[in-house]
């Protein structure tokens, strides 16, 4: 899967260009999703400040990832970077480009382009991580933008905590895969319904009670989502998956094959979204996540 994000800043090639490249290693001061950074590593190719960087990460899905610069080119203004440890495990492989073109003496264009290679497992939630992962891109080229036309982070950074950024980017998501799922249900119900063993009316509603999920979901991460709501969302998907695997385990030898392995893998990630909110509502312990959000700044992930 090939992701390309573009947006226009109002700085010079060169100015953009010592922020991504000789700045490489400190992509924790301006990245809304990073908190810290470090290079790794005293020189890289092509003359490149260092060999790679290790970044914490409050996405949802990643902790600290390792990233080896394997291209750059000053003349060009432009790097490439593989992420070397700490992908989720549905993630075979992944790559950045990262490029700034000139258009006028204080303007100028930059753009990312993954290269996303997922496991077997992963080809069935492409579309969903594939939504997730340039929603990130586009809050990266957004937070580069920032910083680059007024010398500080976006406020979002410097408002909110890591519980909230971790609860709002794992509802997002929640919210994503869920809308997906209906979505798949409502456009193929016969289908389903055969794959399923199931009534065609029993699968419709299915998806219809999905993309209300989605939408509640989508309501609360705007409004700054509390601890205690947090918990619950982990218990119901935490539910969904007992189901999904009590009717796996019970009638399966009805099940098609692209039945089974869509069960499959939409109870894997529907686990990890579980735990992952559990932990993180654990980590904002009994204070309410949206305490610490900026009147009228709107926090993306």
């Amino acid at each position: 899967m090939k992701i390309t994000t573009a947006i226009h800043i109002e700085s010079s090639a060169d100015e953009v260009w010592q922020l991504i490249g000789p700045g490489f290693a400190d992509v924790g001061a301006w990245v809304t999703a990073i908190p810290s950074s470090s290079g790794v590593g005293p020189s890289g190719p092509g003359g490149a400040p260092c060999g790679g960087r290790v970044c914490t990460v409050a996405a949802s899905g990643f902790d600290t990832i390792t990233e080896e610069l394997t291209a750059y080119d000053a003349g060009t203004r432009s790097l490439t970077y593989v992420a070397t440890n700490g992908m989720p495990p549905v993630v075979r492989r992944a790559s950045n480009t990262w490029q700034v073109h000139p258009q006028t003496v204080t303007r100028c264009r930059f753009t990312m382009t993954a290269e996303i290679t997922f496991s077997r497992a992963g080809r069935w939630l492409a579309p969903v991580l594939g939504g997730y992962l340039r929603m990130i891109g586009r809050q990266t080229a957004r937070d580069l933008k920032v910083y680059a036309e007024t010398g500080a982070p976006r406020a979002s950074k410097m408002a909110t905590t890591g519980p909230l950024r971790r609860a709002r980017s794992l509802l997002g998501l929640n919210a994503t895969f869920s809308a997906a799922t209906g979505l798949a249900l409502l456009a193929m119900p016969a289908y389903w319904s055969t794959q399923l063993a199931a009534p065609a009316y029993l699968v419709s509603a299915v998806g219809l009670g999905l993309g209300a999920w989605a939408a509640g979901l989508t309501w609360l991460r705007g409004r700054g989502p509390k601890t205690s709501w947090v918990r619950v969302i982990a218990v119901a998907d935490l539910v969904w998956v007992l189901g999904t695997s009590v009717a796996l385990a019970t009638r399966w030898q009805t099940f098609g094959a692209a039945a089974v392995g869509a069960i499959l893998a939409t109870s894997a990630l529907a686990a990890w979204l579980g735990w992952a909110q559990w932990m993180t509502a654990r980590t904002g312990g009994r204070e309410n996540l949206s305490h610490n959000v900026t009147q009228g700044d709107s926090v993306s992930f």
